[in-house]
């Protein structure tokens, strides 16, 4: 995941008043109680802040900002940052929901063209939903621009969850693996052994169980877990 450092107590009340356009002193007891519940992770504050304003949870009392009483009482685990995103990927078109659950399917490193040949769509459908993820901090570019890796890993394991799919989805991507990875077979052998584990393909497995067990341990260590 992202490695963001936290915020002091002094600077979150500065940013929080960047977010809302109002001087620090008018949302400082606000602040206090939003650097408890955020530890001071600047992403969790934007993102509760956007969310309270689309909500209409956030007042001014003479100036000053506060939270509704009753949104302080809803405040649970139910508002950590990845429960936002997956309520802000289920605002997506269907297309690219369902773009962004083949992706949790991939594992850790997602290839755009791999996307677009398991989704069976237009490249330029699967980009946009690629960056439209990437704006939405669901995605991250890696140093590649067409290669891309989730921002949480328990995100993509809460995406992977709960697509139905995904049994299908794991069966093309070890064939998709097979096919264009050939010239990286030894590295990649535990990839492809993984994603036919999951597909429940018994024969595939039988195959590469043994590949795997001779695999030297560097290629074992560098192998592309998903």
């Amino acid at each position: 995941p992202i490695e963001i450092s936290p915020l002091s107590q002094y600077n979150l009340k500065r940013y929080l008043g960047e977010l809302l356009v109002s001087d620090y002193r008018r949302v400082s007891a606000l602040g206090d109680y939003l650097y408890g519940v955020t530890s001071g992770n600047p992403f969790h504050l934007r993102e509760l802040v956007r969310q309270f304003l689309e909500e209409d949870a956030l007042f001014q009392r003479e100036g000053i900002w506060d939270l509704r009483p009753e949104k302080r009482e809803a405040i649970r685990e139910s508002d950590s940052v990845i429960t936002i995103l997956l309520r802000r990927i289920d605002s997506f078109p269907l297309e690219e929901i369902f773009v962004i659950h083949v992706a949790s399917v991939i594992g850790r490193d997602i290839s755009a063209h791999m996307l677009v040949q398991l989704c069976a769509m237009e490249s330029s459908g699967v980009n946009k939903a690629l960056e439209n993820a990437v704006d939405a901090h669901i995605l991250e570019h890696k140093a590649d621009p067409s290669d891309y890796s989730f921002t949480y890993n328990r995100l993509a394991e809460m995406l992977y969850q709960r697509f139905e799919d995904r049994q299908k989805y794991h069966l093309l991507s070890a064939e998709y693996y097979e096919k264009n990875i050939s010239h990286k077979y030894e590295k990649n052998i535990y990839t492809i052994f993984y994603h036919y584990r999951k597909a429940r393909f018994a024969e595939k497995m039988l195959e590469y169980a043994p590949l795997c067990s001779r695999l030297s341990p560097w290629s074992a260590a560098s192998a592309s877990w998903p």
